[in-house]
Order: structure tokens, then sequence, then C-alpha cells
């Protein structure tokens, strides 16, 4: 899906005066590759320098990175869908800078393959919402500094309705279950029904 571009105009205080500092951002939608991308295509350079236009540069995850120790599980987004882990390069040579995990593939491959998922893209210097190692992680925004200000950014899912499928609360005794943030409402459902749908939220202050 096509990135777009955006700018925010947060407020900021200074004494009795307001001043109005613009923060930008550049959200595409689903990145799915199985395999590292060539830099040398045609087009590439324009995308490129169209995603580099934003402070916060955010897309979605839609694979898994997982290793053959994982196994496809009995909830799956409709196709299973894998790649290696160098495709992570290719993400950051398009300059991407933060990512949302929160969508109808995280779990392709099992609890397991999400955890792995997230360890590669914690690696990769990616901060990454809508997924982690139980609720409050999958929940909690992922922040991203920027010379021109801060971001913070929250995905949830709305198509992954199985309980066993979203991320669970952790207790003192019991570890929480890894998975995506879910968002179940009548506008999920709907959302359910007729398409594939991931939500994502941004929060900007400028410096």
């Amino acid at each position: 899906k096509p990135p777009v571009s955006g700018t925010a105009y947060p407020q900021i205080s200074s004494g009795n005066c307001i001043m109005r500092r613009n923060v930008s951002f550049t959200a595409c939608g689903d990145f799915l590759a199985a395999r590292k991308l060539p830099e040398t295509y045609d087009g590439f350079a324009e995308v490129r320098d169209f995603i580099a236009r934003g402070d916060a540069r955010y897309f979605n995850f839609e694979m898994v990175l997982a290793d053959n120790t994982c196994w496809g599980n009995q909830y799956y987004g409709g196709a299973y869908v894998r790649a290696a882990a160098s495709v992570l390069e290719s993400i950051k040579s398009f300059g991407f800078n933060s990512a949302t995990f929160a969508n109808n593939h995280s779990m392709d491959f099992g609890y397991e393959g999400l955890l792995q998922t997230l360890d590669h893209l914690k690696n990769a210097g990616l901060p990454v919402s809508g997924a982690g190692r139980n609720l409050d992680e999958a929940a909690a925004p992922a922040f991203l500094e920027t010379p021109r200000g801060s971001f913070g950014v929250i995905g949830v899912v709305s198509t992954m309705m199985n309980p066993a499928a979203m991320a669970g609360r952790q207790s003192r005794r019991v570890p929480g279950r890894p998975a995506s943030t879910g968002f179940a409402s009548r506008t999920a459902l709907w959302s359910r029904r007729r398409n594939s749908t991931s939500w994502t939220a941004l929060s900007a202050k400028a410096k």
C-alpha cells in the first residue's frame, strides 16, 4: 500500500505566547516481502525520498520472521506469510524508523513465531507497537525520538477475534499471553466481515 505523508501541529506554550511547530510523519500500509529487495530497481529512489519527508516513518509489518522450528498456527491470516530476517535490511533502506505488528498475520506461526519476529525487529532498532509478550506490552505505545519531536504510536487489529490470538494480561503468578492487541467492537466485527483491518494512532510532540 502506498505511503502517505502528513504534518502535525502541536501547540507549545511559552509564557503567554503559544507557538506552533511542525512535525511530520510518513505512514505506510502493509509491508510484505518474502525476501530482501534489490535497491537498484526503477522507482526505489523516488519511494525512499518520499518516505524520508516524515520525521516519523512507520508501517504495518505484515509478515512473520520465524525459523523452521515454528509450525503453522490454527489462527492465521488466510495464508501463512513468512520472510527471512534479511528483509529488515530492505525496510531500513527505505528509511522507516517505526513499525506496528498488529495485523491478521502476526500469529501465522504461533506464539514462538511472534516472539521471534519481535526480537528481530528490536535487534534491527525498530520500535514496534501492537504486539508484545503480554497485553501491557502489546498495548503500550512505541516511542520514537527525532530531532524535531517525539512520537508515540499504538496499533490494534480488529480481525483476530479469537481470544487465543489476542494478547493476555499477566498477573503476579502467571505470565501473560504473547500476541497482538485486539480491538473488539461492533465496528471491528463489521470490518472483519468485509475486510482485514488494522488500526494505528499517532501522537506527536514538537521539541
